[in-house]
């Protein structure tokens, strides 16, 4: 692999000259009529990078997320791209300005922190391409060797991938741990971020950037993947003037196609921008139907610049707090010099909230819900309050009547009302769906104002079980002693009050201990039906009975259960030998037993409790 020939542009840095000759190229080409560019081809591969992605466990992803590439974890399985769309996009981009010309009133200029919200990669303070960025030859074939990217005939991003597909575990040795963590830079930016026009082949000017996996996430990779790509604009603009039959896309023209489709108003096709990275909104359906809906009609080149821009309170990108006639220049310069543009995206990147959600402005007119809605409850407590000696008259029994019946007609009718709005927006959706034109003249199936199909309502029901059998409380002596003898009286002659006076003859004490009692043989009739519950890892067991210390469950669903006491059951006390139990396994377990992790907790730290600190935790250090 070529150190220095596989850079784009034929300059490392992306110098004034490259710039230059782009400028004046995309002059040319602006004051020519419309064409199409010449037929493309690319080497980007994002289905590939995400089959890989998808095998890594939850330790391997949390190396990903320390170093700031957790966005990348969330990249959608697009199976292929469209490169005509990509090449449009490509040649309506200025170099100079970094925005997508759609026509003199109508620019969208992309930032930095634009690159950070659709892919989730760090937008930090040092430069890639700068001093910081240096490395050493020996640091190079150091990690070529590592990686295993030394040998003969063995292609960079191949290796890379091979390295990834290795187990790397807590257990590794911090070397193997960085070494995956530099792979998975290598791979993604080979694959997706910033791809090369050889195959399997990618650039190493950023290797600087990996010398200390601690860094990583302070260089700044988001104006890197923006030289890479505004380089690729030069050079497809240069094959656009030399009128070459094709050319080969080189950079992330991946943002260009969801930056560009995320900012134009498609109506119901629009995406809310409540989501970072805002990549994994955009899967393969989407990205199809949205720019199927953006192609201008009626035009014999394919086009997309007659679309509205979407209004800037509905869009977190950076354009909307910048106004449009203003240069892009903040981010404009070169990382020749030293640090500018770094420095300048973490001058504006963070001076402004950058929540997805946007809050709308209330006006000073609003009527506010009022804090808690008024019921007769409050109608009869105002009554009482203010009228205390007619509380009981009949009047006032009347106007509580009166008024409960009047509050229940309005919540029907306006159950009513609701129901009647329900199918008054299914009748007018209807008559817009077979009105409408735009989807069989773009060729959709289905238009998207038809109605889906109500799904089938999901019900809980309690699994049956055998009753549990009722005990009479021992009440009297005259009684029987279970629930199946028949009562008997103290005599002959059915007098009723000769039941209270045969009562009357117990203490309280018996009375409370024959209330214990039944109270104790329905908590063992209960327990018996909770012990017998199907272990199958649907329900979750609060309390077991065994003779064993039990093993590790894996609950499969997150979230608990209901309360116990409305499945019929209660969940039995622990018995008292459980913690002799647990000390006798701590003592008795060996220390490789021990030392694995007995709790991993992922969210919203990823947290993790080997056997030996339960160990210390519970029993003290030896």
């Amino acid at each position: 692999m070529s150190d220095v020939g596989s850079n784009l542009g034929g300059t490392a840095g992306g110098g004034e000259d490259g710039r230059a000759i782009s400028d004046g190229s995309e002059v040319q080409i602006e004051d020519q009529q419309p064409v199409l560019p010449p037929v493309p081809t690319s080497r980007i591969s994002v289905k590939h990078a995400v089959e890989v992605i998808q095998t890594f466990d939850e330790y391997k992803r949390w190396l990903v997320q320390e170093i700031g590439f957790g966005g990348m974890l969330k990249l959608p399985m697009l199976q292929k791209l469209n490169l005509k769309f990509s090449a449009w996009t490509m040649s309506k981009v200025s170099v100079s300005q970094r925005a997508i010309i759609l026509s003199e009133s109508k620019k969208l200029m992309f930032w930095l922190e634009d690159v950070h919200k659709v892919f989730g990669i760090p937008c930090g303070h040092r430069s890639i391409r700068g001093r910081d960025g240096h490395i050493t030859p020996d640091a190079i074939q150091f990690i070529k060797k590592t990686l295993g990217m030394d040998k003969k005939g063995v292609h960079s991003l191949r290796a890379a991938e091979e390295f990834l597909l290795r187990d790397v575990s807590e257990t590794s040795s911090k070397l193997e741990k960085d070494c995956f963590q530099i792979a998975f830079v290598i791979f993604v930016m080979g694959h997706v971020l910033a791809p090369t026009t050889k195959h399997d082949y990618a650039t190493i000017d950023f290797w600087g950037a990996l010398a200390n996996t601690e860094t990583i996430s302070q260089f700044n990779w988001c104006e890197y993947v923006l030289q890479c790509l505004l380089e690729a604009v030069r050079r497809l603009k240069k094959d656009m003037l030399s009128n070459n039959p094709g050319t080969n896309l080189v950079g992330c023209h991946l943002f260009l196609q969801v930056f560009f489709l995320d900012n134009i108003d498609l109506g119901i096709l629009n995406k809310k921008h409540n989501v970072l990275p805002r990549i994994s909104e955009f899967d393969q359906d989407s990205i199809r139907n949205m720019i199927t809906m953006s192609t201008d009609i009626g035009k014999n080149l394919t086009s997309h610049s007659n679309n509205k821009l979407r209004a800037a309170e509905d869009v977190c990108y950076a354009w909307q707090k910048y106004p449009q006639d203003q240069p892009n220049t903040l981010l404009a310069g070169t990382n020749s010099g030293g640090n500018s543009a770094s420095a300048a995206c973490g001058a504006h990147q963070f001076s402004r909230n950058d929540n997805a959600t946007m809050t709308p402005t209330h006006n000073v007119l609003d009527v506010h819900t009022p804090i808690r809605t008024l019921g007769p409850i409050d109608f009869t407590h105002y009554l009482r309050t203010r009228y205390p000696n007619l509380a009981s008259d009949e009047i006032t029994v009347l106007l509580n009547e009166q008024n409960a019946r009047v509050q229940c007609h309005i919540n029907t009718a306006c159950a009513n009302a609701q129901l009647d709005m329900f199918k008054f927006a299914d009748k007018l959706f209807n008559a817009l769906s077979k009105r409408c034109l735009c989807c069989s003249i773009r060729g959709f199936f289905d238009c998207p104002a038809r109605a889906i199909p109500e799904p089938q309502a999901m019900t809980a029901t309690t699994p049956a079980r055998p009753n549990i059998p009722g005990v009479r409380l021992d009440m009297s002596a005259c009684e029987g002693d279970s629930s199946t003898s028949k009562r008997t009286r103290c005599g002959d002659t059915p007098d009723p009050l000769r039941k209270r006076h045969c009562s009357e003859g117990e203490s309280p004490a018996d009375i409370n201990m024959s209330i214990v009692r039944f109270a104790q043989f329905t908590l063992r009739a209960i327990s018996e039906l909770f012990i017998n519950l199907p272990n199958d890892g649907s329900t979750t067991v609060f309390g077991e009975q065994r003779e064993e210390l039990p093993g590790r469950k894996y609950v499969q669903h997150p979230g608990f259960q209901t309360d116990p006491w409305g499945r019929g059951v209660v969940p039995p006390p622990p018995s008292n030998d459980i913690s002799e139990l647990i000390l006798q396994f701590f003592a008795s377990s060996s220390v490789q037993e021990l030392s694995r992790n007995f709790l991993v907790h992922e969210m919203p730290r990823f947290a993790r409790v080997t056997g030996v600190a339960m160990k210390e935790q519970l029993g003290g250090r030896p």
